[in-house]
Formats: C-alpha cells, sequence, structure tokens
C-alpha cells in the first residue's frame, strides 16, 4: 500500500467513526435547541460513555494533524 493511498484510508476510517455510534452517543448529549447538556445533568453512566467516546475519537484524529500538516517548500 501506498504512503497516499495509506492516508486515504486511515482517514476514511475515522471518517466512518465520526458517522457512526461514538457520534451518535456525543449528539444524545446535545438539548433539542442544539446547545450541550451540562454535565453534572448528565447520569453517571451517560458521563462514562460520553467520555470513553470522546477518549477513542481524540486517539483516532490525533495523527490527523500529520497527516493534514502543509508541506513546507523553501
Amino acid at each position: 500500500m501506498t504512503t497516499e493511498s495509506s492516508r486515504r484510508s486511515f482517514l476514511a476510517a475515522a471518517r466512518a467513526n465520526l458517522d457512526g455510534a461514538q457520534a451518535a452517543a456525543l449528539d444524545s448529549a446535545k438539548k433539542p435547541d442544539d446547545s450541550w447538556t451540562p454535565v453534572s445533568q448528565l447520569s453517571a453512566l451517560q458521563r462514562q460513555k460520553l467520555n470513553a467516546d470522546v477518549s477513542e475519537l481524540t486517539e483516532l484524529l490525533a495523527p490527523i494533524a500529520a497527516i493534514a500538516e502543509p508541506r513546507r517548500i523553501s
């Protein structure tokens, strides 16, 4: 697999995860007016799920900065 196809594959996988169940779990913490429910109003189970999903998404997205970093031409 070439570097370019590897990058595209990684980005596609990241996009799939963002569109998947984790995004749905994050959206469940939103109110109908698109504001966020305060953490203090979430149940312990909701907070645990939200923390796990955000942690997983953070790990998944961290390498994208390096992949998408502009190349310097000097």
